[in-house]
């Protein structure tokens, strides 16, 4: 990224002092500027503008944090509009392009805790593909996975007398996780 890319961005920061004197930063969405802005906490939030309408001449929109939804995977979403055109985005996605720079060929975002819905910006990083499904095979007492257990788990499946599920449910992992290694999309040897 370079430096005058930085400056501008740290140009266009709100930083917002809380009661309890904790700081939130906030930046511009990428490809959004002026529109919306994105905080270090996970929050969104449109920027008080007017917009023209059609009959009226202009319309105001008032600055204000804008209402998030589970997407059909869990995480977090927010719905954007410009240009009478609605976009959805992945609030994980918009924390760390704006405070980190663009996603790196090949990777994704990672949730250090695995929490889909903390997008606090210390919880996020960019990973590759594998190191995610890595994470993923820790659950809340942090149990991981060793290799005689994930050859158990292919034989277990290639019996055909149990479900994903069921296996999953054996080895403390999520359905996804064990579809995943069946598919051998996590741990290839």
């Amino acid at each position: 990224m370079s430096t005058n890319h930085s400056i501008r961005r740290l140009l266009n920061e709100k930083v917002q002092i809380h009661e309890d004197g904790s700081k939130e930063r906030w930046r511009d969405v990428v490809g959004y500027q002026g529109f919306y802005r994105v905080s270090d906490r996970g929050r969104v939030e449109s920027v008080s503008r007017r917009v023209p309408h059609r009959g009226s001449g202009y319309l105001t929109i008032r600055q204000r944090i804008l209402r998030m939804r589970r997407h059909n995977q869990g995480y977090v979403a927010v719905d954007f509009s410009k240009s009478r055109k609605l976009k959805s985005f992945l609030v994980h996605r918009l924390v760390l392009e704006a405070f980190v720079g663009p996603c790196p060929e090949g990777m994704e975002v990672c949730h250090e805790d695995n929490d889909k819905t903390n997008n606090n910006l210390g919880n996020l990083r960019w990973g590759t593909r594998e190191s995610n499904l890595r994470d993923r095979l820790f659950d809340g007492r942090r149990y991981k996975l060793e290799m005689g257990e994930v050859v158990e788990i292919r034989r277990l499946h290639a019996t055909g007398l149990y479900s994903q599920q069921e296996i999953g449910n054996m080895f403390k992992i999520s359905q996804v996780m064990v579809s995943h290694i069946v598919l051998e999309q996590a741990w290839r040897f």
